[in-house]
């Protein structure tokens, strides 16, 4: 693990040090905002076709003793562009991670309300989107992507937090979908 972590960051440093102010976006996804989950992207350009993208949100919601959507999630993005990088059509392999905590709500994948869920996911996939140029420094992104994700949680009942049990569950289809606005730096 530390061998794969090691060789991780050392390509990073090495494409990010390749990288021009003009060719850096900051980017907000506003389905993301939807729900109420602050969000923020940074995509890096590393070759004419070719990109990097991390994102990150965040939510911390407790609605009441037995309510609550709590949960981080980061998404590195490797992207290939048809013209060039930020500019039309783009394929992307993404991965995935999020630490959840949800209690009391009804949720995608299964988790019921009634139950408390504290745990993680993680998987990856392949992204399709669309970036449109709006003016030097704002373009408008649309991007869908499908694949796997792999859930390890505990599942408590809500209010005597006693233990159900420990669960895990693969997913397959939707594991991400934005419609983000881009500053790009220049």
């Amino acid at each position: 693990m530390f061998r794969r972590t090691l060789f991780l960051l050392t390509f990073l440093i090495s494409a990010i040090t390749a990288v021009h102010a003009q060719h850096i976006a900051l980017k907000n996804n506003i389905l993301v905002d939807a729900m109420t989950a602050p969000n923020l992207s940074v995509e890096a350009t590393i070759a004419r076709h070719f990109s990097i993208d991390i994102s990150g949100e965040y939510c911390g919601w407790d609605f009441n003793d037995t309510k609550s959507l709590k949960h981080w999630t980061t998404r590195p993005e490797f992207r290939y562009w048809l013209n060039k990088s930020m500019d039309g059509w783009f394929a992307g392999l993404h991965g995935i991670y999020s630490d959840i905590n949800y209690s009391g709500l009804d949720m995608l994948y299964g988790m019921k309300k009634g139950y408390a869920y504290d745990g993680y996911n993680y998987g990856g996939g392949l992204t399709l989107g669309y970036q449109f140029y709006l003016s030097p420094h704002w373009n408008l992104e649309l991007s869908a992507g499908a694949g796997y994700l792999h859930f390890d949680y505990d599942k408590h009942y809500v209010g005597t937090g006693g233990l159900v049990g420990h669960y895990k569950r693969d997913y397959y289809g939707p594991t991400c979908a934005a419609i983000s606005f881009c500053y790009i730096i220049n």
